[in-house]
């Protein structure tokens, strides 16, 4: 869908370039919408949210409150291609989630620190959903355990400790360093960066958890024990390091450097091109979709754009035309997942 909007003044659009740069924030609620525009705006529309309600944050930088409440929040994504006409949206600090966060559902975030959930909190969070992220680092560790999460389409750099989130899944998700104690988890279709050797394992202590259908950099995959690996892509030639008392199938080894279209140094970069090799489309996953990030039940998809209504274009005339109108040129684009 594209839009062309004319405003009769100058002073409409006075008001809406100063909004925009001040990061508008939108609460949704049942039957009213709120908007926040000051520096704290995301902290007072949370303040002002109550479970199912859902927050949208626009490109910026914003400062976030301890998410206590099982809400809603959509930025407008990271890749900066994808966001060229709105700036990413940026969380400038860890992100916690707390006991009561249960449904909490974050896509399109870019969070530098931790997604951080609450150790020793008074009870599991669960049915999170975070989806077409980047985030620093994953920790979630003590007493209580918190099941049935998903994390799919992320860009995640490192995770730290996963011990207290258990029967949950990662799919899709590009990772980018090692990863520290998984526990009855599910991990389909992601690829691994990594180059792991034996003794400094991808993955690092994971017990009685499923790996299908990712892609592994190198042969130093686990330490772990009673873990499940079926049609994984893993590169090199060295003998496999799977952990104690693993079950294999249908594993295939290949060349690192035939692997992907374009990924070489280990780390992330907006420019990699995780798209297989016709080398690497020859081997299946369990479900007869392509291993890696582009199969399986969640896709990866192209710029991790989120799936709210997406601006791709944003054109404001620096003057008016001879009809003493300044013109607005928005072109928006609605997501069918």
């Amino acid at each position: 869908m594209k839009t062309k909007l004319f405003f009769s003044t100058l002073f409409t659009l006075i008001i809406w370039n100063v909004q925009a740069q001040m990061g508008v924030v939108a609460l949704h609620k049942v039957g009213e919408v709120q908007y926040f525009s000051t520096s704290n705006a995301f902290i007072l529309a949370y303040a002002s949210a109550v479970t199912g309600d859902t927050i949208y944050l626009p490109g910026g930088t914003f400062t976030p409150p301890d998410i206590r409440k099982g809400i809603k929040i959509f930025g407008v994504g990271h890749y900066p291609d994808s966001t060229a006409a709105t700036n990413a949206t940026i969380i400038n600090t860890h992100l916690n989630v707390g006991h009561e966060a249960d449904g909490l559902h974050l896509e399109g975030l870019k969070i530098m620190g931790n997604l951080s959930f609450e150790a020793n909190a008074a009870s599991g969070i669960s049915n999170v959903v975070v989806r077409r992220c980047f985030m620093q680092n994953i920790t979630a560790s003590g007493s209580n355990i918190h099941n049935n999460n998903l994390f799919s389409e992320n860009v995640i750099q490192n995770i730290s400790d996963l011990s207290a989130i258990q029967a949950s899944g990662f799919y899709s998700n590009i990772i980018e360093n090692r990863i520290h104690n998984i526990f009855l988890n599910i991990f389909e279709n992601n690829v691994f960066i990594f180059h792991a050797s034996v003794g400094y394992f991808a993955i690092n202590n994971a017990q009685s958890s499923v790996f299908n259908n990712n892609v592994f950099e190198n042969y130093g995959v686990s330490d772990g024990n009673a873990n499940s690996f079926s049609n994984n892509l893993i590169g090199g030639t060295s003998a496999l390091a799977l952990g104690t008392n693993a079950t294999s199938n249908s594993n295939f080894r290949i060349d690192p450097a035939d692997t992907y279209l374009n990924e070489t140094n280990q780390l992330f970069e907006y420019t990699d091109n995780f798209h297989l090799t016709e080398t690497a489309l020859s081997v299946q996953g369990d479900d007869g979709s392509q291993v890696g990030i582009y199969g399986g039940i969640f896709p990866y998809k192209e710029g991790a754009v989120p799936i709210t209504p997406h601006i791709s274009v944003k054109n404001i005339a620096n003057t008016s035309n001879n009809q003493g109108k300044i013109e607005v040129e928005i072109e928006v684009h609605s997501q069918n997942r």
